[in-house]
């Protein structure tokens, strides 16, 4: 994360599992505490809704469960460049 600027995205989709103890959910969290307001979109292949609880309070704006169509991606990625 180092380096890392919203000039660089506006959108960020990222796993929830990531390997190497680190999470999506703590990218998310990592984030808000740096004061970045891009948009972020958590997947995952695992339906643990208390996963989707804690990714929407470190600051997700949008959970999608894999597999997922490319439209569900796009009109996710739309809704939040709007």
């Amino acid at each position: 994360m180092e380096g890392f600027t919203t000039s660089q995205a506006n959108c960020v989709l990222i796993d929830i599992n990531l390997g190497n103890g680190l999470s999506g959910i703590e990218i998310c969290k990592r984030l808000k505490a740096l004061g970045q307001s891009l948009n972020v979109i958590v997947m995952t292949g695992v339906d643990i809704q208390q996963n989707e609880k804690e990714a929407m309070m470190a600051g997700a704006n949008a959970y999608l469960h894999k597999p997922f169509s490319p439209h569900t991606l796009i009109d996710a990625i739309e809704k939040r460049a709007a």
